[in-house]
């Protein structure tokens, strides 16, 4: 009896509390594709995505979703792949823009570069370069 004494007793209004809370931890259905264990994932609104976006680190945080108790494993909702996608969409437009107009040297469509563009890149003349079509109305000019 006296074994009984030091543990703590949990009241009847207790035990409802505790279980409204256990509640909030909603399990989804379905198996982890890492782990293959089934019913493991919770719902996590602290998801973090660590990325590299055009040479630079970028860290997206407190996004919704849900993660694998098992393994670690996480998918985002909608809303927060929605959030990461426009992030990285937005990361991908130059940071300067110049507008050109194509010109002809010796019967040939040219295009020039602005100086200052030149001079941050340490661009030099005879430089070769590879030019490809990124979509139908971009190309993209890489300085090897």
């Amino acid at each position: 009896m006296k074994d009984e004494e030091n543990y703590p007793k949990i009241d009847p209004m207790a035990k409802v509390h505790l279980k409204k809370d256990a509640k909030k931890i909603k399990v989804a259905s379905g198996r982890c594709p890492r782990c293959h264990q089934k019913d493991t994932f919770v719902d996590d609104d602290n998801i973090r995505v660590d990325t590299m976006l055009a040479g630079e680190r970028v860290v997206i945080s407190h996004l919704k979703g849900v993660r694998c108790r098992n393994c670690n494993e996480t998918a985002l909702d909608p809303e927060s792949t929605h959030l990461v996608e426009e992030i990285i969409i937005k990361s991908n437009r130059p940071l300067v823009r110049f507008k050109r107009k194509i010109t002809h040297i010796a019967q040939r469509p040219a295009i020039y570069l602005p100086k200052d563009m030149l001079d941050s890149m340490d661009i030099k003349k005879l430089r070769d370069v590879i030019i490809y079509p990124r979509t139908r109305r971009s190309i993209v000019v890489e300085f090897t």
